[in-house]
């Protein structure tokens, strides 16, 4: 299995990470810093209209302050809100600010405001790029892998994500982990994939997070190591502190089915499995169909088991269908349509799946968490 399962086909998307340096905004006014820093915490939480909000007032010929109403815009991308960022973006972008270039560039290699100029975009992300901007270093990387700058060169696109992640750049990170844990572009490496992974996680990357832990708990399920504590630790942090509802199931999941001796805890899988439930989470759902089913945790119930397989059918879930299928004859004709009542009631009721922090920033404002609502 490769260290980084889940950037195997990155995009560029201008909800790709953004990072601030604590030295980002020196060149602005000091009122106008003070805005900035109050824009760039209501970014880091999702709320867009925050970010517009914050800056009323601020320098309008500022590139930081265009740049940074720009972000606001694109948080909720849509094309008319993509128009009004890219003129922002331009005028910081002409002012000299690589990182506007380069958002401005995603922009129109994706087509956000409707119409695509792959080529313009190209050249302002790779000129960013040229010029030591992390950001768009990590971009012109995925640009070249992906084949959204129209041709594919894994060793060119190998050699910005490793410029990137030598930077700093955590999420630069973990895509060029994936590289060396599986040799693209570059000579396999999984040692040295294992520390930018790492050094992603402790910077607080999420995604690098639940990497980590389950890829540690992979090895533990293998009987590679013997002992699953640190892999459950970064799963745990991605859960609570990066509110990833994909580690939270995961961890559920470990307890469930892969834990052995004191690391198999029906209590504890289905505490976590609880918790993620009221969420439109296909995983989760499937999951509790499972438990129900065959009694593990919870009292057997084959009719609930029955409408959660088909809230799980209903969210997306692959194997779903075929679970259902499984359990036609386990049901009356009557039995079957109470469930399928049931699951849609259910399906109705769920919340939307908890935004997931793509970045733990310390000192940083957060929003409430979503474990604690409920």
């Amino acid at each position: 299995m490769p260290l980084v399962e889940e950037v195997r086909r990155p995009r560029l998307t201008t909800s790709s990470v953004l990072e601030f340096d604590d030295h980002e905004f020196d060149s602005s006014l000091p009122e106008d810093r003070h805005r900035l820093t109050k824009a760039v915490a209501a970014f880091r939480a999702g709320r867009a209209d925050e970010v517009l909000d914050d800056l009323v007032g601020a320098t309008v010929t500022d590139p930081n302050v265009n740049y940074m109403r720009a972000v606001g815009l694109v948080l909720e991308p849509n094309s008319d809100r993509f128009r009004l960022a890219e003129d922002l973006l331009r005028n910081a972008a002409s002012a000299g600010h690589r990182r506007a270039a380069t958002l401005l560039g995603i922009g129109l290699v994706e087509g956000l405001s409707g119409t695509k100029d792959v080529e313009e975009g190209r050249k302002l992300i790779a000129s960013a790029a040229a010029q030591g901007d992390r950001l768009a270093q990590r971009i012109a990387g995925l640009g070249y892998l992906n084949g959204q700058f129209v041709t594919i060169d894994g060793a060119k696109g190998a050699a910005f994500l490793k410029q990137a992640a030598e930077a700093g750049d955590t999420s630069a990170m973990l895509h060029y982990a994936y590289l060396l844990s599986t040799g693209t572009g570059v000579e396999k490496n999984e040692n040295l994939a294992e520390k930018y992974v790492r050094d992603a996680a402790k910077a607080g990357l999420t995604a690098a997070q639940e990497t980590l832990g389950q890829w540690i708990i992979e090895r533990y399920k293998v009987a590679l190591i013997s002992d699953p504590s640190e892999g459950v630790r970064w799963l745990e942090t991605a859960y609570q502190s990066g509110y990833s509802i994909s580690a939270l199931w995961r961890l559920s999941l470990f307890y469930l089915e892969v834990g052995r001796g004191p690391w198999k805890s029906l209590a504890k899988a289905v505490s976590l499995l609880n918790t993620c439930l009221p969420f439109a989470f296909s995983n989760c759902q499937y999951t509790y169909a499972y438990c129900l089913r065959d009694g593990l945790g919870y009292q057997r119930d084959i009719a609930k088991a029955y409408a959660r397989y088909e809230v799980a059918r209903l969210l997306g879930a692959v194997g779903a269908p075929k679970q259902i299928e499984n359990m036609q004859r386990m049901l009356t004709s009557d039995e079957k349509a109470a469930a399928l009542e049931l699951a849609k009631s259910i399906r109705d009721k769920l919340r939307p799946i908890p935004r997931k922090l793509m970045l733990q920033v310390s000192n940083t404002p957060r929003p409430p968490s979503p474990w604690q609502t409920l």
